[in-house]
This record gives C-alpha cells, sequence and structure tokens, in this order.
C-alpha cells in the first residue's frame, strides 16, 4: 500500500506531517497552503496583497521565500508499507 506524506518546513515552526491515501490529495492540500502562504485573500476569497513573489511549486515540492530571508519549504513523500 502507498501512501503519501506532505511535510512543512519553516523558520519559525515545523508543520505536523499529513498523510494521504493518494498523490492527488496531497498535492491539492500543498497548493492550498501554498495559496495561503503567498496570498492574502479577503472573507470572499478575493487576493488583496501577495506576501512574496519569490516561489516556486512543482509536482512533490513547494519552495517559498520571503522578503526578510524567511522561508517555507512544502513535500511530498511517498511511501509504501506492507499491511
Amino acid at each position: 500500500m502507498k501512501l503519501f506524506i506532505l511535510t512543512h518546513c519553516a523558520v519559525e515552526e515545523n508543520y505536523t506531517p499529513q498523510i494521504f491515501k493518494t498523490k492527488k490529495e496531497a498535492q491539492n492540500k500543498m497548493k492550498d497552503m501554498v495559496d495561503s502562504l503567498v496570498y492574502e485573500r479577503d472573507s470572499d476569497g478575493d487576493v488583496i496583497d501577495q506576501y512574496t513573489d519569490n516561489f516556486e511549486v512543482y509536482d512533490n515540492r513547494a519552495e517559498i521565500i520571503y522578503p526578510d530571508d524567511t522561508y517555507d519549504c512544502l513535500e511530498i513523500f511517498e511511501v509504501e508499507i506492507d499491511i
């Protein structure tokens, strides 16, 4: 059985990993997290500001660098377990 683990490392805190049954679920969660780390939205969901424009998003990894040299790094790991 394959599982997909989403990790999040940041200068100010480390995020507890989340486990997903499919790669797509993990990727969707990662994209949602990146969106909230890069864009500030109002209560209607409209973008009102951008925290940084220095970010890269890949299939299994995202890196966000802020103007104050802090960062967020998210990564999806695939593991296989026997049950």
